[in-house]
């Protein structure tokens, strides 16, 4: 038993020397817990030989990966903005050896050849930012575009042998030079083109929706032209039904707004056939307006027709006091029945007597225009106005854009039509009081 006994001592001690050779030491009271500890780190053993197995398979992976990939060719790209070469993207990952060696290599001089034709054309683009008005720019070549498309549209929508009527609708008063002047101004300014309508529920487009009113088909024609033109342009409609142009007239800057450049008139539904509102209307429009705008006028009467005339060319100039205008006729006034009747009319012309607004709406009597009168009113203005944009281009082109100035309005002439029966006072609240140096 004792033999037994120390044998196996002298096995355990053996055994103990070959698993953990750290538990010989001195201290005799620390080889119990190093065993243990031996025996727990035994255990971490297989994690560790885990992880070390995923790092080499990982490195053998991406070294054969390696390999595989193809080196970027000389092939590169250029920007436009930055003349710097860059190389194009890698190809996608596990692509064949020998199809890399069918990628087409590109020339690095070609490439340098390429940079100096895109810096001529940049110093190309830099001049044409310089180009003197003498010389026609892209602008107004589309501007001419425009131009082009909206006669053909109008040939198309009337019919070409039609086109004096409209021509015949609309008869200028003044200096159209003047009006031309006024956008080319309102463009070296960087302001927008104001045109305000005033007037009756002819104007407002009672029995019509209230966008199929002629002003607005004004604004649809003409913002293609004024957008080609780099001007903005704005159009008002601050007519109100049943509301006369007295008192009406001493409200303009509130109804109509400062910046106008034109503006409008149409009161000679219920005015009668006198001239005299109209002519307290024009002589507190250019008294209170600063821009002395253009003044259109629908109307087709005689008096007030030789009343404009009046103002606009005075035998003593220094008392014109309508610088630019226009008189605007109605479609019913001056088109022949058999044409708005037929029954292949052209387009603009049929269904002349139905209104834009359903049965029911308000404002559907007879002596309101229907929606395609609108449509031929404002085909009109539009016709003249793109006129002026035409004498406004050529004056952009002559000169460098500048501001024109207006001739100042010093004083009102005395009035044309007095009326008799009113006091002075009532005639004063009219026209203005009278200058006694003249």
């Amino acid at each position: 038993m004792k033999n037994s006994s120390t044998l196996k001592a002298r096995t355990n001690r053996y055994n103990h020397k070959e698993e953990t050779p750290q538990a010989l030491t001195p201290e005799k009271g620390r080889v119990t817990n190093n065993r243990k500890q031996s025996q727990g780190n035994q255990k971490d053993w297989p994690c560790v030989f885990v992880v070390l197995l995923a790092i080499t398979c990982f490195l053998a992976f991406f070294s054969r990966q390696r390999h595989q990939h193809i080196p970027p060719t000389p092939t590169a790209t250029l920007r436009s903005n930055v003349h710097r070469i860059e190389p194009l993207p890698q190809v996608v990952q596990n692509v064949a050896v020998d199809q890399a060696k069918e990628v087409p290599k590109v020339d690095i001089t070609d490439l340098e050849a390429s940079a100096e034709n895109d810096d001529e054309e940049n110093e190309v683009v830099e001049k044409e930012e310089e180009v003197d008005y003498h010389e026609k720019s892209e602008t107004d070549s589309s501007l001419e575009n425009v131009i082009k498309q909206f006669h053909e549209d109008l040939g198309s929508r009337y019919g070409s042998s039609n086109l004096q009527w409209l021509d015949k609708a609309a008869e200028p008063f003044g200096s159209l030079e003047i009006t031309a002047q006024r956008m080319v101004s309102k463009k070296a300014k960087g302001e927008p083109f104001v045109i305000a309508f005033a007037g009756y529920s002819v104007t407002v487009g009672r029995g019509n929706y209230f966008n199929q009113s002629f002003p607005f088909v004004l604004q649809d024609l003409l913002k293609p032209v004024f957008d080609k033109m780099g001007l903005e342009m704005i159009v008002r409609n601050a007519a109100i039904g049943g509301i006369p142009s007295f008192p009406y007239g001493f409200c303009l800057p509130h109804f109509l707004g400062m910046d106008a450049d034109v503006i409008s008139w149409d009161y000679g539904l219920n005015e009668g056939k006198a001239p005299h509102i109209l002519e307290s209307y024009i002589r507190l429009s250019q008294q209170n307006l600063p821009n002395r705008p253009m003044l259109i006028v629908l109307d087709n009467n005689a008096q007030r027709k030789k009343l404009l005339e009046e103002y606009a060319a005075p035998d003593d100039a220094k008392h014109q006091v309508l610088l630019d205008g226009l008189v605007l006729r109605r479609g019913t006034d001056i088109l022949p029945k058999s044409l708005i009747e037929a029954e292949e009319a052209p387009p603009g012309f049929m269904k002349w007597d139905e209104f834009g607004a359903p049965n029911g709406c308000p404002g559907r009597s007879s002596w309101h225009p229907k929606q395609q009168e609108h449509s031929f009113l404002g085909h009109v203005l539009a016709k003249y106005f793109v006129k002026v944009v035409e004498r406004a281009s050529e004056l952009m082109q002559e000169t460098p854009l500048k501001e024109y100035v207006l001739p100042t309005l010093s004083h009102l002439p005395p009035p044309q039509s007095p009326l008799a029966e009113n006091s002075l006072e009532v005639s004063q609240l009219l026209y203005g009081h009278e200058n006694q140096e003249d």
